[in-house]
């Protein structure tokens, strides 16, 4: 487990050597740092980076409630908890005004161990936060290589596009980014206000998950009509829309697909396409699995491409989105630096 930075805050030294034998037994790899005023801890907090404060309430100058309030406003990523006699109905209530957990005394093994149980999910909720956001990452030269590979794609679904509608079509990725399954909804529901249509295909390779193309709702029946050349009556139309979203979404979404797997020198393989329909949190979801898969959701990546398709005459905006496992995140991301090591490596023989 990573090392955490602890400070104990008691006037009695009985008291702190009690609970510093307690909690290294159970995290030895900590760091503890003992304090007996509220003045001293403070000054404590200057010298280190503390992470969890146990603080006592009855001390000399300060009370641990008055330090509380201090280390709240200055250290806010501390996570405090007041061990303490002081049983008051007011110093529960201020405690819980504060954001303070509170716990009574004497100190035995069950009541301190009983103040980390909850710190434990804190601890690791963060360390899996960080390494998300390690894996969520990329280099400018890893995101300019995925637009360059997606463009390309897009380029090929943008000429069977054209024959589809006889209009010129021109289909760009301007930028990639990637997202937690919470944020990818948050963002397409905040830049389109209500619910899409759309495809998604499963897909299987080195790395797999599912592939994703979406517009907003109003849009795809314009898409559909400009497919099927307007020879459909307005009235009648929805009936042919599924059908012919699937088209396009088998078109665009394989389009990607193959585009990466030949870049990356891989194979890629692909399901057949299927509708979606709903606001960005039902269209995000992976299946039908219910409140487990949603558990799991915020574990997962969305690949997220703002997808500009400028017809002609008409011009609308999609979205092309890929969900990935974290195992599978990785994969991709070694995926595309193997592939920038081969393209380094030419270009020095080229040179030399």
């Amino acid at each position: 487990m990573t090392s955490r930075n602890l400070i104990i805050v008691d006037d009695s030294r009985v008291s702190r050597m009690l609970i510093t034998a307690i909690v290294k037994q159970s995290y030895p790899e900590w760091k503890i740092v003992e304090a007996g005023s509220g003045e001293e801890a403070l000054e404590l907090f200057t010298k280190a980076e503390i992470d969890f404060a146990i603080l006592d309430y009855n001390m000399a100058g300060m009370n641990g409630l008055e330090l509380a309030e201090k280390i709240k406003a200055q250290y806010s990523g501390t996570q405090v908890a007041l061990l303490t006699a002081n049983v008051q109905e007011s110093t529960r209530r201020k405690s819980e005004e504060l954001g303070v957990d509170f716990y009574e005394k004497p100190i035995s093994d069950e009541r301190v161990k009983s103040i980390f149980a909850s710190y434990e999910a804190s601890i690791h909720q963060n360390d899996a936060a960080t390494h998300s956001d390690k894996v969520l990452a990329l280099d400018e030269l890893q995101h300019d290589v995925l637009v360059e590979i997606f463009n390309l794609g897009m380029g090929q679904a943008a000429a069977s596009l054209s024959q589809l509608v006889e209009e010129e079509v021109q289909l760009n990725v301007p930028q990639v980014t990637f997202h937690s399954r919470t944020e990818a909804a948050a963002r397409l529901d905040q830049q389109s206000g209500g619910r899409f249509s759309g495809v998604s295909q499963s897909f299987d390779g080195p790395f797999s998950g599912i592939a994703m193309l979406l517009f907003p709702e109003e849009k795809s029946l314009e898409l559909v009509r400009l497919m099927l050349k307007s020879a459909v009556p307005l009235e009648t139309l929805s009936d042919f829309e599924e059908e012919a979203l699937n088209e396009i979404g088998n078109i665009i979404l394989n389009a990607g697909l193959s585009s990466l797997a030949d870049v990356l020198g891989t194979e890629v393989i692909s399901s057949l396409p299927s509708i979606r329909r709903g606001d960005g949190k039902a269209v995000i979801r992976s299946d039908g699995q219910g409140d487990q898969q949603e558990q799991n959701n915020g574990k997962d990546i969305v690949l997220f491409l703002q997808v500009d398709f400028k017809l002609e005459r008409h011009s609308l905006d999609g979205y092309v989105v890929y969900l990935l496992n974290m195992s599978s995140m990785n994969e991709f991301k070694r995926k595309i630096d193997d592939y920038i090591a081969r393209l380094q490596g030419a270009m020095l023989k080229h040179a030399g």
